[in-house]
């Protein structure tokens, strides 16, 4: 991950968002961080691993990333604060 973001940082952009899938290198977060590119997490990105938990079994937002995806249906109880945390998330980052 390390080679693609630095290869990304030299392309003419304003910012990359981290998503999970990958499984990051040693000292990829200290890369990132060393970079003056703004940066932004998506939907359970992990610095540790491929991916990250989002939503616990009562569907409560348990991620720290910049944007996300709603639960499945399935785990959606009618008073579950999962929209609260994508409105939060959503204001933050105005």
């Amino acid at each position: 991950m390390e080679s693609a973001f630095q290869e990304l940082s030299l392309c003419d952009i304003t910012g990359i968002q981290l998503t999970p899938g990958n499984v990051p290198t040693v000292g990829f977060k200290e890369v990132v961080s060393s970079s003056s590119l703004p940066t932004l997490t998506h939907h359970g990105f992990d610095w540790l691993s491929m991916r990250g938990t989002v939503w616990n079994e009562d569907a409560q937002c348990v991620t720290k990333s910049h944007s996300i995806h709603p639960p499945k249906k399935q785990f959606v109880r009618s008073n579950s604060g999962w929209r609260y945390c994508a409105w939060t998330i959503c204001l933050y980052w105005k």
